[in-house]
C-alpha cells in the first residue's frame, strides 16, 4: 500500500497554490513562522528553475531557501531527502512534475492557501479527485466572486472554501543577475486575516521567527468581525489604492499626457505636490471609514487610529516607492481588470463626496 506523506512526515505539510507576489512575500514567510514542516508551492512556470533564495529588498529578516522540484523527482521521500540535505523547507513543484499529483494526495485532510485568482481553477479538480477526507481551501483573493465559484465547484465534495483576507504590498519582483536569488520589492506591513470557521488556527500555533518578518496573523472570532475586517482591507487598502491612480491620470490629464503612458509612471513623478493629495486622501479615508466601518468598529471594539495608520503607510509607500507604477494599481489598458476593480471599488470611493468624485468621472469616461 502507499504510505500517505501526513503518516510518513507527521502531518507537516502545506500546499500553496501559484508562485505569485502576495505567496512569496507574505502566506510562504507565515506558513515558515507558525508551523514546523514543509511549504510545497505549486507552479506553472520555469521562472523559478535555477533560484535558490527568496529575499525581500530592504527587509533581510524575509529571506528563505527554496528547492525546484526537477520533473524527474519521482516521489515526495526524494523531495523531503533534498529539503533537510539542504537546510530548507520551501519545495516549488510545477504541475507537469511526476510529484505534483502525490503532492494533492498528501494533502488530503490538510490545508490548501491559494491567492492566483482565477488560475484556481486550473487546480481544482485535481484537487478534488485527490481528496478523500475533509479538507479546507483558504482563499485570499480580493474579488469575491472567485471564492463563490470555486464554492460552486466543490459543493458536495469533502472541501471546504473559505474567504481569507491578506495585506502585502509587493510592487515588483527580479531575478538577481546570477540567476539565483528572486529579489521582492515592497513595503514591510503585512497581515493576514483568518474567518472563524476555519480550523487551520491548530497547526498555525508555531512562533519561530524568520528575523521578525512583521507578518500579523488574526484569526476573527465571529462572522461579524471576520466581515469588518474584509470591508477594512477594501477601505484601508484597496479604495485608496484606486482613488490614487483615478487621483494620478487625472493630474497626467492636467499635464496633457495620454493615459497609455500615465499608466507607466510613478506617482512621485507624476504629482508634485504630494502632501496636498496625502490629506485629500486622508479625507477620503477617514469619511469611508464613518459612513462604512465606524458602527461596527464601536460594536467590535475596533479603534480608528489603527486603520487610519494602515491607510497612511500604504499611500505614503505608493508615493516613495521607487517600482510602484499607476498601472499595478488601475491600467488603463488592461480593460478587463480595470472595470473588474473599477466595479468593486468605485461605489466605495462615490461615499467620500469630495474631490475624488471628480477623478472617478473622469476616469469612468476613458475607461468606458
Amino acid at each position: 500500500m502507499e504510505k500517505n506523506f501526513f503518516c510518513v512526515f507527521g502531518n507537516k505539510i502545506s500546499c500553496v497554490l501559484g508562485t505569485g507576489k502576495l505567496q512569496l512575500h507574505a502566506i510562504v514567510p507565515m506558513l515558515l513562522e507558525k508551523t514546523a514542516g514543509y511549504v510545497f508551492v505549486t507552479t506553472t512556470s520555469e521562472r523559478l528553475r535555477e533560484c535558490r533564495e527568496i529575499v525581500a529588498a530592504g527587509d533581510e529578516n524575509t529571506k528563505y531557501g527554496i528547492w525546484y522540484v526537477a520533473d524527474d523527482v519521482k516521489n515526495l521521500d526524494e523531495v523531503k531527502r533534498k529539503l533537510d540535505e539542504n537546510g530548507i523547507r520551501v519545495a516549488i513543484v510545477k504541475t507537469t512534475s511526476a510529484v505534483y499529483t502525490e503532492l494533492f494526495r498528501a494533502c488530503d485532510g490538510g490545508y490548501y492557501h491559494s491567492a492566483c485568482r482565477d488560475g484556481i481553477l486550473s487546480y481544482i479538480h485535481d484537487i478534488i479527485e485527490a481528496s478523500t477526507k475533509p479538507t479546507e481551501i483558504l482563499c485570499y483573493d480580493n474579488d469575491s466572486n472567485i471564492v463563490d465559484m470555486v464554492r460552486l465547484i466543490c459543493k458536495g465534495t469533502v472541501l471546504s472554501v473559505y474567504k481569507c483576507v491578506a495585506h502585502a504590498v509587493c510592487s515588483s519582483t527580479e531575478v538577481d543577475e546570477k540567476g539565483k536569488r528572486l529579489i521582492l520589492y515592497g513595503n514591510t506591513e503585512k497581515y493576514i486575516f483568518y474567518p472563524h470557521q476555519t480550523s487551520v488556527k491548530k497547526v498555525l500555533n508555531r512562533k519561530v521567527s524568520l528575523g521578525n518578518s512583521r507578518i500579523q496573523v488574526r484569526f476573527a472570532p465571529d462572522q461579524d468581525t471576520f466581515d469588518f475586517l474584509v470591508k477594512a482591507k477594501a477601505v484601508d487598502v484597496n479604495a485608496m489604492h484606486t482613488a490614487l491612480c483615478v487621483l494620478a491620470y487625472k493630474e497626467g490629464a492636467k499635464q496633457k499626457i495620454p493615459p497609455e503612458e500615465v499608466e507607466k509612471m510613478r506617482f512621485s513623478d507624476l504629482i508634485d505636490k504630494k502632501e496636498d493629495v496625502m490629506h485629500i486622501l486622508e479625507a477620503v479615508h477617514s469619511t469611508l471609514f464613518d459612513k462604512i466601518l465606524l458602527e461596527t468598529a464601536n460594536r467590535i471594539g475596533e479603534e480608528k487610529k489603527i486603520h487610519t495608520h494602515t491607510a497612511y503607510v500604504f499611500v505614503k509607500y505608493l508615493f516613495d516607492s521607487e517600482h510602484e507604477t499607476v498601472c499595478r494599481g488601475l491600467s488603463i489598458s488592461n480593460r478587463e481588470s480595470a472595470i473588474s476593480k473599477a466595479e468593486r471599488h468605485f461605489p466605495i470611493l462615490m461615499k467620500a463626496e469630495n474631490e475624488i468624485l471628480e477623478a472617478l468621472d473622469y476616469f469612468k469616461k476613458i475607461l468606458y
